[in-house]
């Protein structure tokens, strides 16, 4: 049996070991991405708090959605020592990716070594995580520090230990300050406590020492945002609430820190004893009861609170067709769906073998289970607003944790099983598949033969698994190496040196398909799809601006590539960013467009689609034209490209209106997946004197404006009013004649 456990050990040793040193190696060889707006912003508020300016962006504007924990790291070493703030951000993420992984492995782990293996395996195939860990963003640092949590929160429940639980709330503190996606995870460790049966005294007490120093962790920041907004940070109550919630938290503190003295004493033994006595037989069962109806109340919970965010715009946590079109924007690749697919089928592998899980196994899968369901409504949340799955990204590893369990179940399974015919058909089957997809994606090999060349492999592999002398019928069990038990199934050795070769073989074989998916992804990406066009454009609005305004002239920039330009010219010129808002569909309103709780307006120039299926990035002429009046800028600086920019408001900016083009420049590649992208940079010289946009059309982009026609005509609360409107005013941009189908379309309903 040892034996068995440290042979799979030494294999899921050398493969975690390899796979974050191929995640490194390939990070080190392809380099980072070019830098995002993110990294420039924070980069910029970084510069401010080391300037003691406090929370404000380059183009001088206060900063509250997030602390300013990250940007002061990323900024701290160019102010002081004077290296690349961008390059110190990028080891920091390379560092966080490869401790996600690490991450990742221990918690499979804790239910095998093999699972632990595969685990990382499979997140090391999904290319999402190298991509963003080749930035200085802060989403793979607080993906990192969220599962650290977990980890330390749980070993400090298991081991009864307040060191522990001081360094769990250090870590829960520093993933708030960096992000707050940690705040919906954070009672699991203590529900981990409860489902396992530790003493509820000796939990008081870890949790007490954990909320102690998130508590003082987290202090400054909710001071300082209450300073400036008079509110409480994320609850939104008045600020005065700050004083009985700390009071709340110290009492909590030393109640919990006094729990095991106070469970000591004679009046609390007698109830302790009296409550043991009137428990029904089945305390297991209502202890496990209790704490799922805890998550229970944490996700719903959660899922109010969510369901009040006013980026919502009133749509709601829940919208099928606003799923079905993040899903589309996020896998859109066959690669991509494949993944996801494997990833669900394992899951949902996984509960079905949870049937038949008892112990150890049964609580450690029913704990990751615990961080996904008090998680899941900021999953919701992401999803709904439109937000990139960066959010999520611990999410992710405790699925594909709760995946590996399922694959690795459903293996052994088979392999219990594989005398049968049948079943040795399934290597072939698996094998052409996986190698046939592999030379479709890569193109190395022509797909006939890939899938010949897979399905030979499979049925060597088949055969030869036949051909093992068969121990036992049931995957042992899940204790690893340091627990307290090995395996709650008893195996012969027989069974033990079986499992060894076969599960060696697969979580390596995993594992070679992930570095080699993995590396074709990295080195066919060693730019981003428009990183080399968005530097080129940065590059050439910051030299014609300091080769042509003078110093200290006020600049507006727009939105897309805006901080990535004016972080490079800061010190230099006074800067202001003027950009969209954001619009939602109406039905009845003028236009059939909104701004969501506002009364209605009917002076839209510009739209552009968004990440979320009723909402479209707009400007309006009132709100654009005073910022440009009121702000007093001498040039408007409009970079354009293939996403958060409206270009169509380009069709607005004309000499009558106030704006001369004075430089342009257009910038294009093709990336190795055969997309083009363009970003385009317009410069205008402003005389406010003429700014005036009142009479002008409302300029789309195709896309926006077949989007916005269909979600009119599709809706019979369209008034006609509203439909005959839209189609006087709107036009696409730049070719006027595309509006012409998707304006008759709309017309049909303006006769109603």
């Amino acid at each position: 049996m040892l034996n068995q456990w440290r042979t799979e050990g030494r294999a899921a040793r050398l493969v975690i070991g390899a796979a974050v040193v191929v995640f490194l190696a390939l990070i080190a060889i392809v380099g980072p991405f070019f830098r995002s707006f993110d990294e420039a912003k924070y980069l910029g508020i970084g510069y401010s708090m080391l300037a003691g300016d406090g929370p404000r962006t380059v183009f001088g504007s206060i900063f509250l959605p997030h602390s300013p924990l990250w940007p002061t790291i990323l900024a701290a070493p160019d102010v002081w020592f004077h290296i690349d703030p961008f390059a110190w951000g990028q080891l920091l993420n390379a560092i966080s990716g490869a401790g996600i992984l690490l991450l990742v492995g221990w918690l499979g782990w804790r239910f095998r070594p093999a699972v632990g293996a595969l685990a990382v395996a499979g997140y090391l195939a999904i290319p999402y995580l190298q991509d963003l860990t080749r930035t200085a963003r802060l989403d793979v640092p607080a993906a990192a520090l969220v599962l650290a949590y977990l980890v330390v929160g749980i070993e400090a429940v298991r081991r009864d230990s307040v060191r522990w639980a001081l360094v769990a709330g250090g870590i829960f503190a520093a993933a708030f300050l960096v992000k707050e996606i940690v705040l919906p995870v954070a009672p699991v460790p203590f529900l981990v406590g409860l489902l396992i049966g530790r003493p509820l005294a000796t939990l008081a007490r870890v949790a007490a020492a954990t909320l102690l120093v998130a508590v003082a962790g987290t202090a400054w920041w909710f001071i300082q945002f209450a300073g400036y907004t008079h509110e409480v940070y994320r609850l939104g109550a008045p600020d005065r609430w700050l004083v009985p919630l700390y009071i709340g938290a110290a009492v909590a503190v030393v109640a919990g820190l006094a729990a095991p003295w106070l469970a000591r004493q004679p009046a609390a033994l007698r109830l302790s004893a009296r409550i043991e006595d009137r428990l029904p037989a089945g305390r297991h069962r209502l202890r496990v009861g209790v704490v799922w109806g805890l998550a229970l109340l944490w996700f719903l919970a959660f899922v109010v609170f969510f369901a009040r965010n006013p980026e919502l715009k009133g749509v709601g946590l829940v919208s099928p067709s606003q799923y079905g079109l993040y899903l589309r924007t996020w896998l859109p690749t066959l690669v991509l769906k494949v993944l996801a697919a494997v990833l669900a089928l394992g899951v949902g592998l996984g509960f079905v073998a949870r049937w038949r899980m008892a112990g150890r196994p049964a609580e450690w899968f029913d704990s990751l289970v615990l961080s996904l369901l008090c998680s899941a409504p900021l999953v919701m949340l992401v999803v709904a607003v439109g937000e990139p799955p960066r959010n999520y990204l611990a999410q992710v590893g405790l699925l594909v944790v709760l995946s590996s369990i399922g694959w690795l179940q459903a293996l052994g399974w088979y392999l219990a099983r594989r005398r049968s015919r049948v079943f040795v058909l399934v290597p072939v089957a698996l094998g052409a598949v996986v190698v046939g997809f592999g030379a479709r994606v890569t193109g190395s090999i022509p797909t006939v033969a890939g899938a010949a060349a897979g399905a030979a492999i499979g049925l060597l592999a088949g055969a030869w698994w036949a051909g093992i002398e068969i121990g036992g019928r049931r995957l042992p069990g899940s204790a690893g190496p340091g627990d307290d038990e090995v395996s709650p199934h008893p195996v012969t050795a027989a069974t033990s040196r079986t499992w060894s070769a076969p599960l060696a073989s697969i979580v390596l074989a995993t594992f070679v398909v992930a570095a080699v998916s993995l590396t074709g992804h990295a080195l066919a990406t060693r730019e981003s799809g428009s990183g080399a066009v968005r530097a080129a454009a940065v590059s050439r609005a910051s030299s014609w601006i300091e080769g042509h305004v003078p110093a200290g002239s006020r600049i507006g920039f727009g939105s897309f590539l805006g901080y990535e330009t004016a972080v490079d010219l800061a010190g230099h010129y006074s800067m202001v960013q003027i950009h969209q808002s954001l619009a939602v569909v109406d039905p009845a309103g003028p236009l059939g467009l909104a701004q969501f709780g506002a009364p209605p307006v009917d002076d839209w120039i510009a739209i552009d689609v968004s990440r979320r299926e009723r909402e479209f990035y707009a400007f309006r002429a009132s709100t654009f034209g005073d910022a440009v009046v009121n702000t007093k800028i001498a040039y408007y600086v409009y970079l354009s490209g293939p996403n958060t920019s409206v270009p169509a408001l380009l069709g607005a900016l004309t000499p009558e209106h106030g704006f001369q083009l004075v430089d342009q420049a257009s910038f294009s590649t093709v990336s190795p997946a055969g997309v083009h992208s363009t970003t385009e940079l317009h410069v205008f010289a402003v005389d406010p004197a003429r700014v005036d946009l009142t009479d002008s059309s409302l300029f789309a982009t195709p896309p926006a404006l077949d989007r916005l026609v269909g979600l009119l005509v599709d809706d019979p609360a369209t008034l006609p009013a509203t439909a005959a409107g839209l189609a006087a005013r709107a036009t696409t941009w730049p070719d006027a004649a595309a509006a012409t189908p998707i304006l008759d379309r709309l017309r049909t309903v303006s006769v109603r």
